[in-house]
């Protein structure tokens, strides 16, 4: 690419092509230099870095909270017509205990698979944990009595 400026005598020269370089038309001008093509960037793969060991957060502690109040309330609704009162509290509070009991498990890393339970339902994560945890004691008690 030359200047129009006509009262230079030097000449700019971009190489888009390495193989072929071309020199100016005068003589005194230095000789060209090629450029160097800039190198195509070269994307670097990003590896997934899994967790090792499960980390809970506030989320979690919240949704543990609310999924913990949906089933007390789903269980209080289903049981309260079967059982007499003193048992139905008595079974709703060994869901609170056990539900709670399998977050904390959950939280420091004790339950198998907590890692995977993590990475792949993330945020609802502690769902599951809480709902099988409250559900376990019910089971539990029920086949102890009979």
């Amino acid at each position: 690419i030359a200047d129009p400026d006509v009262a230079s005598d030097r000449t700019q020269i971009v190489v888009t092509n390495p193989e072929r370089v071309v020199t100016p038309p005068s003589s005194q001008a230095p000789p060209p230099t090629a450029v160097a093509p800039t190198p195509e960037p070269v994307p670097i793969p990003v590896e997934e870095v899994e967790p090792e060991a499960v980390e809970v957060d506030i989320g979690s502690l919240t949704i543990a909270m609310v999924t913990q109040l949906v089933v007390l309330g789903l269980l209080l609704v289903v049981l309260v017509q079967v059982m007499p009162r003193q048992l139905l509290v008595q079974r709703l509070l060994w869901a609170i205990l056990v539900g709670w009991g399998a977050y904390i498990l959950y939280g420091v890393d004790v339950i198998p698979g907590g890692v995977w339970i993590q990475i792949n339902l993330a945020p609802w994560d502690s769902v599951p944990i809480v709902v099988i945890g409250m559900l376990i004691p019910l089971i539990w008690l029920q086949f102890r009595r009979e």
